[in-house]
């Protein structure tokens, strides 16, 4: 199962549990288990998210590095040693070229 598997099926969970959450007795002051499930599924799917690489906004490059910003914060990032990850809010950086097919053309 790859991560876009994963939150789909995390996704499916918090559905079901939303509904188990919305039939239980209210009038119990604590949280219930659903209620619990809902907070932790609402937490793990934007970590696994980030594990999903994103290319690099607005690049450019030197003799030694590149250079640009990450597509979720926007923080100013450069792959010096192989940075993968932008180091303000975790995502995962694709810095790879896209290789344009002259044939794909519409």
């Amino acid at each position: 199962m790859d991560i876009k598997q994963i939150i789909g099926q995390l996704i499916d969970i918090r559905c079901n549990s939303e509904e188990m959450a919305q039939g239980e007795d209210k009038q119990q002051p604590e949280e219930t288990v659903w209620d619990l499930d809902l907070k932790a599924i609402d937490a793990a799917i934007p970590l696994l998210e980030k594990q999903i690489s994103k290319k690099v906004e607005s690049k450019t490059e030197d003799i030694d590095n590149q250079y640009g910003k990450c597509p979720r914060c926007g923080n100013h990032v450069d792959d010096e040693n192989d940075r993968n990850y932008c180091q303000e809010c975790g995502q995962r950086l694709d810095w790879s070229e896209e290789i344009k097919n002259e044939n794909n053309k519409n």
